[in-house]
């Protein structure tokens, strides 16, 4: 591992990772001798100004603009997972992907993470990195320690503003340079005064904005000229991004000579570039108009990525695109951003019909709005500081669909909220809104005339001043998503008819109690409470599917007890079989590996914590020879008279029966030496529906006598949902461990088995954590892990194993507190029957999301009974 810093932040990177281009708060850091096709792995790190954010991009709160801005720096992004993690003890929003890189008839998929810290109310961390999804199991990892690893330093507003100078300059060196080629164009005399000698060659060849003679399409770049893509090219507003979007795609057919000159990528090789990017405020009297500055592929006012594909990958646009008179017009140049050399000028005009915009589509500020008929404003979006009082202008904008207008600020400071005190009776004109969002203002009170907004589907009010509710809210018939959060409501009324409601936010308000009538609501299944002081909820909230409430508020307000899972209650288990302080031989295995060190220090708390557990790795291949053998993968060896299994999948009119996704199978009498708490014989089998609505299904028979091989399993005629389909087969080596937490996010076990001096081991700083971090690896392996060791890096990793009744590494709740919200109990009755770690495809071919977990979680009330029907499912992803 090496550092590389900036004078603000540093992280530890691979040391393959060798290329590198630094400037000020920015840098990149490639490893450009991994094999590729289209995309080399790559990092890149920047602190940039939360205003530019906030500024830009739309989102009802500051995570919704940061993810919204993640989906525009690639295309085509498929959402893996986001979250919220905690990196260095700030907050950090953070997203896994797949996105496509496309250019000419060669299509790769790209992994990507893009995570976003605000560092303080004024300066935000970005960091992203992609590799192909080929490599996504070897650079993954790397990434991920990559991001634990930041830290900051220094005076970072010292550094920024230098920063900030330093690009006003540039751009204002881009202003000059580009005036120049005006002089040129008009035939004056020309003085290039320190001008870079690759610079000179461009001036000399760059015109100015001017509309072509004839009317004609150009697309020039350096020596070569490209034909437009008319199919693929288009530019109009989108319905989906409400944005003015300009994709550009052409081909030229001297694509060797220019992939050798270093303009274009020799991948795909076919003389295919693409150019695409989004804008809002181009409105200007009936047609879309602006002059936009790029450097580097960024243009910052108004904030915009400049989506490039198939040029050489070191090259970023620096010019300026014109939108005007029905042209679109990049002039500027290619350059790599920390070389001189190669330039590429570039002259490129497409013409579009400023008639055929579909402005219905297109999101208006408020000051473009004003100049538009009122009929045609659907979208309508008021930024900070254009407002004080409510606009009467707004309510004669009477097709809206959606209204918002708001400040939004990652902590919410009051200081920051609008000026607006009060909202007109008339908003209750706008009759055809289906979204409203008012939010960080200073209202206190809403119009009842909220009711005649009938087709309203979402309304958001978080963040307000609201002392109450309006009576006809809540009876809204086509409500479906509301949020009331960040206000100072004390009482909900109990005159309540939403019957399409299916979530509510109340949370951070100041609610004693709720009426039963909101729980009653037909479609409701999610009601957010956290941060409200409660002191009690009818029975009917129990009923509820989903109540966002700490866990120990849901003890306190609801019947929280575990009813198991045939209704009739929970019966006595054996405890102490969970745990490897009462096995003989694990106990002592615990006591020679803490006998020294930091372990030693808290021997007696991984006594108390440790569990016993059970260990399977992958040993060989299984041909099907063996029936009722322990197996993942594959296909089942079931009883006779048990049809492999299948569920009714149906979404919106279409149906289909389904077979469900096999996992594995456990033998109990196998697995009986090493632990006590399983049936002592019988198999166990593991199905899920699939990885986006999984839901488990397991199957126990308590005899192996009448077992079918899979061999005799017709795969052909099944219909197994879920893309990945039957993995291949593989037997286990089956061993016994002592099983301790990862103490990270650990904190409800320490909690729960009375263990405050485990915080220490959690403590980054601590002096505890930094010991025990280095002999982490070693200390699992006395324990009795297998993990497995990784070849490329030389490392071991403990947990890629499959196991029972094991801790689990997460950044979010165990999956025995997750099954506890789910089905009502305390966590630590509930217990891992089985954890499932992707392979990336090495052995059975398991990738669960992002290379994650696959957990199956039970009561131990419902193991003692042998009654599997009510096993909770979940996965947890890096």
């Amino acid at each position: 591992m090496k550092t590389v810093s900036t004078n603000t932040f540093k992280i530890q990177v691979f040391d393959d990772f060798s290329s590198e281009q630094k400037q000020y708060e920015t840098f990149s850091i490639w490893n450009i001798n991994e094999t590729y096709r289209l995309q080399f792995p790559i990092i890149n790190m920047a602190i940039s100004l939360i205003t530019d954010l906030n500024d830009e991009f739309e989102g009802e709160s500051y995570p919704e603009k940061v993810y919204n801005y993640f989906n525009t720096k690639r295309l085509d992004v498929e959402v893996i997972e986001k979250k919220t993690i905690i990196i260095n003890g700030k907050t950090a929003y953070f997203l896994s992907a797949k996105s496509t890189l496309t250019r000419s008839n060669k299509t790769v998929d790209v992994f990507n993470i893009f995570v976003n810290i605000p560092i303080d109310d004024v300066y935000m961390q970005e960091f992203s990195s992609d590799c192909e999804m080929l490599v996504k199991e070897t650079y993954e990892p790397l990434f991920l320690e990559a991001i634990e690893s930041i830290e900051w330093f220094g005076d970072i507003k010292k550094q920024i503003n230098i920063q900030e100078k330093a690009y006003k300059e540039k751009y204002e060196r881009l202003d000059a340079l580009l005036a120049k080629t005006e002089v040129l164009s008009s035939g004056k005399d020309m003085n290039i005064e320190n001008d870079d000698e690759g610079l000179k060659e461009f001036l000399a060849n760059v015109e100015p904005f001017n509309i072509p003679k004839g009317n004609q399409n150009i697309c020039e770049i350096g020596n070569w000229k490209f034909q437009f893509d008319e199919k693929e090219s288009y530019i109009n507003v989108t319905e989906f991004s409400k944005e003015f979007v300009v994709n550009l795609v052409a081909r030229t057919d001297e694509y060797n000579v220019a992939e050798k000159a270093n303009l274009l990528s020799e991948y795909p090789g076919e003389g295919e570039i693409k150019l695409s990017f989004g804008v809002k405020n181009v409105y200007q009297n009936g047609a879309p108009t602006a002059a936009l500055k790029f450097e580097e592929d960024k243009c910052k006012t108004p904030y915009i990525n400049l989506t490039t594909d198939g040029f050489e990958y070191s090259l970023d646009f620096f010019g300026i695109v014109t939108i005007q008179q029905g042209w679109v017009a990049y002039n500027g140049f290619l350059k790599p951003p920390y070389s001189e050399k190669p330039v590429f000028p570039v002259k490129i005009y497409k013409k579009f019909n400023p008639e055929k915009i579909n402005w219905q589509y297109y999101n208006f500020a408020f000051a473009e709005a004003l100049q538009v008929d009122p009929k045609i404003v659907q979208h309508l979006y008021v930024k900070k500081n254009e407002i004080t009082v409510f606009p009467k202008e707004i309510l004669t904008f009477k097709n809206l669909i959606h209204l918002s207008f708001s400040e939004i600020h990652p902590f919410n400071n009051e200081e920051k909220h609008l000026l607006i005190t009060e909202i007109p009776e008339e908003i209750g004109d706008l009759n055809k809104l289906k979204g409203l969002y008012i939010q960080n203002t200073n209202i206190t009170s809403f119009p009842e005339s909220i009711g005649k907004l009938t087709k309203l589907e979402h309304l958001n009010l978080s963040g307000n001043k609201l002392e109450k509710l309006p009576k006809n809210l809540l009876k809204l018939p086509n409500l479906e998503l509301c949020w009331v959060s960040g206000n100072n409501i004390k009482e909900i009324e109990s005159d309540i008819n939403v019957p399409k409601l299916r979530s509510i936010d109340l949370s951070s308000n100041k609610l004693k109690t709720l009426p039963k009538s909101l729980a009653l609501q037909v479609a409701l299944d999610s009601i957010h409470l956290d941060e409200n002081p409660l002191e009690n909820l009818p029975d009917e909230y129990n009923q509820v599917k989903v109540i966002e409430l700490k866990i120990e508020d849901k003890r306190r307000l609801l019947d929280f007890d575990y009813k198991g899972a045939d209704e009739k209650g929970v019966i006595e288990w054996n405890d102490a079989m969970y745990f490897a302080k009462h096995d003989t031989e694990l106990n002592q295995r615990l006591l020679d590996a803490t006998k020294e060190g930091v372990l030693n220090k808290y021997r007696n708390a991984f006594q108390k914590i440790g569990l016993k557990s059970v260990g399977m790795s992958i040993s060989e291949s299984d041909d099907y020879s063996t029936i009722g053998n322990t197996r993942f993968g594959g296909l089942p060896d079931l009883p006779k008279g048990i049809d492999y299994p299948g569920w009714n999948y149906e979404y919106d009119e279409e149906k289909e029966y389904c077979h469900y996704q096999f996992i594995a199978q456990l033998n109990c009498a196998e697995l009986a030496s090493v632990q006590d708490y399983l049936p002592r014989t019988g198999i166990l089998y593991f199905f899920i529906t699939d990885q986006e609505g999984f839901k488990a299904k397991i199957i126990y028979t308590s005899e192996n006598t009448s077992l079918i091989s899979a061999k005799e399993i017709d795969k052909a005629s099944l219909n197994i949902f879920d893309d990945a389909g039957i993995f291949k087969p593989f037997k286990v080596e089956i061993s016994n461990f002592v099983g301790i937490p990862h103490f990270y996010s650990d904190e409800l076990w320490q909690k729960v088995y009375d263990l405050p001096e485990l915080e220490q081991l959690e403590e980054c700083d601590s002096e505890d954590n930094e010991a025990f971090n280095q002999v982490n690896d070693d200390f699992r392996k006395q324990l009795g892990k297998k993990g497995k060791t990784i070849e490329w890096t030389n490392t071991f990793h403990p947990d890629w194993q499959h196991s029972i009744n094991d801790y689990v590494f997460t950044q979010n709740e165990s999956p025995q507190e997750q099954a506890a919200l789910n089905f009502k109990g305390n966590p630590e009755g509930f217990v891992v029957l089985l954890k499932v770690n992707s392979d990336n495809k090495h052995d059975c071919g398991f990738c669960f999301w992002d290379a994650g977990e696959l957990f199956f979680v039970i009561h131990k009330s419902d193991l003692a009974k042998k009654d599997f029907s009510n096993v909770f499912c979940t996965i947890e992803s890096s």
